[in-house]
């Protein structure tokens, strides 16, 4: 999934969260958002006004397979 999918999230509505489960050594957030019809669990970290995504970290939401 691309960088700019963070551009694509429906920010208004996507409550975030800090990632506290382990010291990241940078703030880490998630999102759950819509892009599009479907929805995404995105993890960023904000640096210096930009909004940096951590891939593999952007992905639709879902059940897991398996």
């Amino acid at each position: 999934m691309a960088f700019d999918i963070a551009e694509e999230l429906d920010w208004s509505s996507a409550p975030i969260v800090e990632d506290r489960r382990r010291d990241y050594e940078e703030r880490r957030y998630q999102t759950l958002g819509s892009i599009g019809e479907h929805l995404h669990l995105l993890v960023f970290t904000p640096r210096g006004g930009a909004v940096h995504v951590r891939t593999p970290c952007a992905r639709q939401a879902g059940p897991r397979a398996g």
